[in-house]
């Protein structure tokens, strides 16, 4: 029975992910992956934590610690509670799936980049304090997604810009020492802000994503197969007309 629940999981993903699927359905649904699991991560931890009352806060980075360097990998993982996380997983979310939706093909590594780079610098400038959550991140997303809609000419990628200034612009006033909530890891927030900026440099190359560019022209594998069936056609072609050429010497021999 398992194996069979399975089997029909998979033949789902398969129909899910099939190329007769829209490029662009298919290009979201990839974008959503990683995303969701990620997400799903954060969630399933800040679970564990409340329900089994275990502390994780050791997995946050505490500066120029050995022990707290662990906490560049693991940081954007641990929560506060529900509130820390409400404010954090939509925002992450949202701006992760735009950068798999538009830089599919280096998303990966621009990902990565962020999220060690921003580690790293948090380590190097923090108070003397577990930082957690994922708001660092949120803010290397968002730099490098505003960054990279300026450098790029694209009309959707410069709306894309233009969409984080109006909807995280007001966030920008907690990357400075000088804010009331000392709950807040203005220091997270600006390694974020910097990774993101720096990444948008380093990947300034990278390959976007056009809506208003969509691909005409098929995959490789399609244009192999059409290119050998062009051949063949080819070929057919002209063993018709050497076909054609000896009938009619024939017949004017006759």
């Amino acid at each position: 029975m398992f194996c069979l629940k399975v089997f029909i999981f998979v033949e789902k993903l398969r129909m899910i992910f099939s190329p007769s699927m829209s490029a662009e359905r298919r290009r979201l649904l990839h974008a959503l992956v990683i995303p969701s699991l990620l997400s799903l991560v954060m969630l399933l931890v800040l679970l564990l934590q409340l329900g089994l009352g275990w502390n994780l806060y050791r997995f946050g980075i505490y500066p120029r610690t050995l022990s707290g360097a662990w906490g560049i990998l693991f940081h954007p993982f641990v929560h506060e509670g529900w509130s820390h996380l409400g404010n954090n997983l939509p925002a992450f979310f949202i701006l992760s799936t735009a950068l798999y939706y538009f830089y599919h093909v280096d998303a990966h590594r621009i990902l990565i980049v962020i999220w060690l780079i921003t580690g790293v610098l948090l380590w190097i400038i923090g108070r003397e304090s577990y930082h957690i959550g994922a708001s660092s991140i949120i803010y290397g997303l968002a730099f490098f997604l505003f960054w990279s809609g300026l450098i790029t000419p694209s009309v959707a990628l410069t709306a894309i810009s233009l969409v984080v200034v109006f909807w995280y612009g007001s966030m920008v006033w907690d990357m400075f020492p000088f804010l009331p909530n000392e709950t807040i890891s203005w220091e997270g927030h600006l390694s974020g802000a910097i990774a993101g900026s720096l990444a948008a440099f380093i990947f300034r190359r990278a390959k976007a994503y056009h809506s208003d560019d969509e691909e005409t022209t098929l995959p490789d594998e399609e244009d192999d197969d059409l290119t050998r069936l062009a051949m063949k056609y080819g070929l057919e072609e002209e063993t018709f007309k050497e076909g054609n050429d000896d009938s009619q010497d024939a017949e004017s021999s006759v």
